[in-house]
């Protein structure tokens, strides 16, 4: 008798998912929460991931489900930022060098603290934080690691208006695509 597996959702046939394979987060599992996470026993890190591999190469090879992994999704959203922060950079030129290229662009008066407590800045470093949290970089200040890439693509915008007889590549999208990786994978963990 052969056994056939079958996986739906309330839409029907489930055709992708998206998963996190177990991190950091099992060490914080004890006996005391343990129930509170409807687990019946503490696990093993390394079962626990074997496990989950074992899952992924069912819904996998076995039955064709598309997997896509948060951890990947976190540092694809922030890449995607970063290439969405030249566009408008390059799309809006005046402006960006009015903001962001003269020395003196910032008026008298000016709290800098409170221009530190930007919403926009704010929100990169909150997802900065996501990906610390859900072990997609390696421990870091989130703060710190949104300034770097914040200035990595400030950097690539800003050479990019400034230097335009510069052989740069004709669409600029693979530029920021790569170095944006380069440094995400320097993130890792």
């Amino acid at each position: 008798m052969s056994t056939s597996i079958k996986v739906t959702s309330e839409f029907g046939r489930l055709r992708e998912v998206i998963v996190h394979r177990p991190g950091r987060e099992l060490a914080r599992m004890t006996p005391s929460t343990r129930d509170y996470f409807l687990f019946d026993d503490l696990l093993s890190d390394e079962h626990a991931r074997q496990e989950h591999d074992w899952l992924i190469e069912i819904l996998r090879d076995h039955l064709g489900i598309k997997i896509h992994y948060f951890d990947d999704m976190l540092a694809e959203a922030l890449r995607r930022r970063g290439q969405a922060y030249v566009r408008f950079g390059l799309r809006n030129a005046e402006a960006y060098r009015v903001l962001f290229m003269y020395k003196d662009h910032v008026p008298e008066g000016v709290d800098h603290e409170r221009l530190s407590r930007s919403e926009t800045f704010n929100h990169l470093v909150e997802s900065v934080q996501r990906c610390l949290d859900a072990g997609a970089f390696r421990p870091g200040d989130p703060f710190q690691i949104a300034i770097g890439l914040w200035v990595l693509v400030h950097g690539i915008t800003s050479l990019l208006l400034a230097a335009p007889a510069f052989p740069w590549p004709e669409q600029p999208d693979e530029l920021v695509d790569r170095l944006v990786t380069d440094h995400l994978q320097g993130l890792l963990p």
